[in-house]
Formats: structure tokens, sequence, C-alpha cells
């Protein structure tokens, strides 16, 4: 998880506006209304930033995301979405889900792994002579195709099997 996703995750939280039924505990005391003498009584509507400061919220979700994703894993999947996103304008988003077969998208998906192996083999062969700046470039384009060969690897498995639903039915043995 990345200082940037927490930073965002706690913003929102600190944005959320807080269920009508919310009802703190520990001793902290909450009146919902306020002008109860009133004709009109006024409703609270306290949002995340009446509980925590953003430096508690950051601290709050660093505690809830720890242990959930490797920090590696977390980054390739910013690399994912990022990727999805630049494409969302021109095929607008989930467009994989369109395709009925896999077999549709298999071939962008072995095509990217051909791209993979060839740019681990020309940056072998810089290693080899040693050409480190092209080596480098190398190594970039191919963590670059890795990302998008994963997202047609993730296209497929959805096809395959909905992540939304499997995720649903996983929720609902537990």
């Amino acid at each position: 998880m990345t200082d940037d996703m927490i930073k965002q995750m706690a913003e929102r939280f600190l944005a959320w506006k807080l269920p009508a039924d919310f009802s703190p505990d520990a001793g902290i005391s909450f009146k919902p209304t306020f002008n109860d003498h009133l004709e009109t009584p006024m409703r609270h509507e306290p949002s995340g930033t009446n509980l925590f400061t953003a430096t508690q919220a950051q601290a709050m979700v660093r505690y809830m995301m720890e242990g959930l994703l490797r920090p590696e894993v977390a980054a390739f999947a910013l690399h994912m979405e990022a990727a999805l996103k630049r494409k969302d304008s021109e095929r607008g988003g989930n467009s994989w889900q369109l395709h009925t077969l896999p077999e549709e998208i298999l071939p962008h998906l072995q095509e990217r792994v051909e791209r993979i192996a060839g740019h681990l083999q020309t940056a072998e062969t810089c290693r080899k002579v040693g050409e480190d700046m092209i080596e480098q470039m190398q190594w970039d384009s191919a963590a670059e195709e890795a990302v998008h060969a994963a997202n047609f690897a993730m296209m497929i498995a959805d096809i395959c099997d909905p992540l939304t639903r499997r995720e649903a039915s996983a929720k609902e043995s537990t």
C-alpha cells in the first residue's frame, strides 16, 4: 500500500457523511439533534472529519490495510489500474466484459508475453556488452508489458468467472 493510496483513502473517509444511525461508544457522546426546543429542530450531520484528524485517519487506514496486500501487489495493481484508465477514454470502462469468450482476449495476452520475452532477451544481450542504459530501458519496457499482460490475464479470469461474482459468493459463504 503506497502513501498516496493511504492518503486518498483517509481523505475519502474524512469526507464521508456518517450514517444517520451513527452511535459512538466508549464514553463518546453524540446528540443527533439540536434546537429541540424549537418548532423545527435541526439534525447534526457529521462526517469523518468530526472523528479524526487527517493524521489519525491515515494511521487508521494503515492499520486496516496492514497485511491485506503485499506492497509489491498493491503497487502492481495501481499500475494495472492506471493502464486500464488510460484506455477507458478510447474503449469505455470494462469493455472486455463485452467479450463472451476468453479466446478473444488470449491473443492479446500471448502477444504481451512475447514482447516481455523479447525485452528480456535484449536486456540480457545489453548486459553482456555493458550497455547499462539500454539494458535498463529494456527492463522498464518488460515491466510495462507485464502490466498489460496482467490486465489481459485479469480480463480472461473475469470473463471465465466474473471476479465480482466470485467475491460476492465468497462473502456469502463466510
